[in-house]
Parts: structure tokens; sequence; C-alpha cells
């Protein structure tokens, strides 16, 4: 299992395991994290 801090320090892996930029991936996921919690709250 890979962990968060290992996967925000290599984008390389990001691309690898996912096929879109580390960018891209990071924003999409900090998104669905927000959701989630809001979602939780409700």
């Amino acid at each position: 299992m890979f962990l968060k801090p290992l996967l925000r320090s290599n984008a390389t892996l990001i691309k690898v395991f996912t096929g879109i930029r580390a960018e891209d991936f990071w924003l999409k996921s900090d998104q669905m994290e927000t959701e989630f919690y809001e979602y939780e709250r409700a």
C-alpha cells in the first residue's frame, strides 16, 4: 500500500497508476475528500 506522503512526493507514480497528471489527481482527490466530509456531516 502506498501512503499519501510518498505519492505526493512522487508525481511519476500517480501518472503510472492513473494515467493523469498528478496535479489533476490531487485536485480531484481533495475535492472528493471535501465532499465526503460534507456528506458525513449531513
